[in-house]
Parts: structure tokens; C-alpha cells; sequence
């Protein structure tokens, strides 16, 4: 039950099956007993409790005990047994004692993350870059009017959250305005590469495998660009005028809209040994994003936010990173 408990969507416990014997029933008397066992044990012995749906069902002329556990939410996970100590994990069938790693990250996503608002140990003004910083300062007084009465640089930073009061850089500052912020965070970088078909030749993993680095907008543009080399090229002709345009398959918008996404809200956790904005593979038929470090304090991979959801990770790097205008698909 801890289990499912932290499990994405919650999870199903049936008792009454023997499973090595093709789950067939295995036909005890006291159902009614077992269930109401479950339901205390639901509040009684986990840490916190959880609330399970408990019944009694027919099956094969034998009783079942059905229990549908509901998934904790996120303020309140992760859910603990008290008995022996650890909270447990639903994985490939098998339920798993968290590692510290895990129990911490969970523990961390409790509260809105802050993760970029720390600050880098040995960073100063001096490893910003002076062009991005300068952009940055006029179009954050060109759009922010309370900013725009600040007529002090160094004051301007520090309330956005680029740097703290004694000129030390803080992770958002770095990643978004950094002249090479892999100098302190040396994961936080892009690999993309083209990874060839099964069948081809077994002495070539992958072409055209490359590492990007420095800041945010530098890392956005040079994975666009590989994205766009990699991708194929349809001719649209257009059916009132007939004139022909040539269009990237995927389209650029959405190449722009879904990378844009990744090195901004990765998690930055101190724990998380990861760090890596993302990595873009082709594989001729399709492309692909795999985008480590999102999903270790319990994010499902496989539900996609609710549009409209304000969870995402690093708010202060979201609002230091420039304006960008995305042209419309045609």
C-alpha cells in the first residue's frame, strides 16, 4: 500500500488469487475479517495515512478482497511504513524500498522547487556575460515598470535573482546569462546525436554526436540547428497561388516550443547527480527527447501536466531567459 500509495495514479491490490497457479482462487472464509484488516492498516500503519476503497467480490464462487489505494498527493508523500521505517515504490511488478536519493526528492517536491535561486560557490558578475547581461537589463526595464526605476545595475540583479548582494552568481544567473556555466555545472549540458537504425553497421553507435554547452539561448539555438540538419525537408505547395516553400519535418515551431521546455524547468536539486537539460536523439524515422533528472521525486513520464499548471521547476531562470517570439506555423 505504501507502494501504490506513491505511485502515480494510485494502484489496485487484489488478495484471494494464488498467482502460481494461473491465478486461480484460492477460497478463504474470513474476506469480511481481511478487509477491514486492510482498512485499518491503511491508517493504523503507514505514515501518512492512506485512503483505500475496500470490498469484497465474487469470483469464481470464492471471495476476493479488492482494495483500490489512492495516491497521496504530492504534499503529503512520501508515504512511509512505520513498522520498518522506509517508503516503498511501485516498479516492474515489485515493490522496492526508496533509496535516500529518492525519499529526498520526494520530500523536496513537497513546496515549490527554488533549486536556481542558490548560490554557485565561486561564480561571480565577472563569469556573466556582459553582452547578456546588458540585453537582459534593458528589456527587464523595458517590461517591468517597478524594475525600470532602478537606475543601479548591480540592484536590478540582485532583485531579479541573477546574482545575491555580494556579487556572487546564483544558478539562474548562470545558466541563463553565464559566459560558460558548464565551469561550475559541468552536467548541465546537451548531447545529441543521430543513432542509426538496427541492421546498419554494427561498428557505428551514432553520426553526427555532438555536445553543446554554455548558457540557455547559445544551448536552445545550437540544438535547433542540429535538430533542423537532422530533419528531413517537405516541399508544400501552396493550392490558391501554387508557389512552393519548403517546410522541416517536425515542424520548426514545435522543434523550438519543446526544446525551450527542457533546459529551463530541469531540476537542479543539489541531489540530483544528473543535472542534464536534455538529449536530442534522431532515429531516421523519428525524433526523440530523452530529458533526465525530471522525474526522480515521482513525476510520471507518461501524464503530461495539466496545461495551465504552475509546478514547473525554476521560475527565477524562467523569467531571466529573453522574450522569444515564436512565428506561427503556416
Amino acid at each position: 500500500m505504501s507502494a501504490f500509495a506513491n505511485l502515480p495514479g494510485g494502484g489496485l491490490l487484489i488478495v484471494g488469487l494464488n498467482e502460481s497457479a494461473a491465478f486461480r482462487p484460492i477460497g478463504f472464509k474470513q474476506a469480511a475479517s481481511l478487509a477491514a484488516g486492510l482498512a485499518s492498516c491503511a491508517r493504523q500503519a503507514l505514515e501518512p495515512a492512506v485512503h483505500v476503497d475496500v470490498y469484497v467480490e465474487q469470483f469464481e464462487a470464492s471471495d476476493l478482497v479488492v482494495a483500490r489505494v489512492r495516491e497521496l498527493p504530492p504534499s503529503a508523500k512520501p508515504c512511509f511504513v512505520k513498522r520498518s521505517g522506509p517508503a516503498y515504490l511501485r516498479f516492474a511488478g515489485g515493490n522496492y524500498a526508496m533509496s535516500q536519493l529518492e525519499t529526498d526528492g520526494f520530500i523536496t517536491s513537497r513546496t515549490h522547487p527554488r533549486f536556481d535561486e542558490a548560490p554557485v560557490l565561486g561564480a561571480t558578475f565577472g563569469d556573466l556575460d556582459r553582452d547578456r547581461v546588458s540585453d537582459y537589463l534593458a528589456t527587464a526595464r523595458r517590461l517591468d515598470a517597478r524594475l525600470a526605476k532602478l537606475t543601479d545595475d548591480a540592484e536590478l540583479l540582485v532583485r531579479s535573482g541573477v546574482t545575491t548582494s555580494d556579487g556572487t552568481a546564483k544558478i539562474a544567473g548562470l545558466i541563463a546569462l553565464g559566459t560558460y556555466p558548464q565551469q561550475f555545472l559541468p552536467h548541465y549540458k546537451i548531447r545529441a546525436a543521430v543513432v542509426l537504425p538496427d541492421g546498419t553497421d554494427p561498428f557505428i553507435r551514432a553520426l553526427d554526436e555532438t555536445t553543446l554547452t554554455g548558457p540557455i539561448a547559445a544551448m536552445l539555438e545550437d540544438a535547433s540547428a542540429f535538430v533542423a540538419r537532422n530533419s528531413r525537408r517537405r516541399l508544400i505547395a501552396d493550392q490558391l497561388t501554387g508557389q512552393v516553400r519548403q517546410a522541416l519535418d517536425p515542424p520548426a515551431v514545435a522543434v523550438q516550443e519543446l526544446l525551450s521546455n527542457t533546459p529551463v524547468h530541469r531540476d537542479l536539486a543539489e541531489w540530483n547527480p544528473g543535472r542534464a537539460p536534455g538529449n536530442p536523439r534522431r532515429w531516421f524515422a523519428r525524433h526523440r527527447l530523452l530529458r533526465p533528472g525530471n522525474h526522480v521525486h515521482g513525476d510520471d513520464p507518461t501524464r503530461p501536466r495539466h496545461i495551465g499548471s504552475t509546478d514547473q521547476h525554476n521560475h527565477v531562470t524562467e523569467g531571466l531567459e529573453p522574450r522569444r517570439t515564436v512565428a506561427r506555423a503556416p
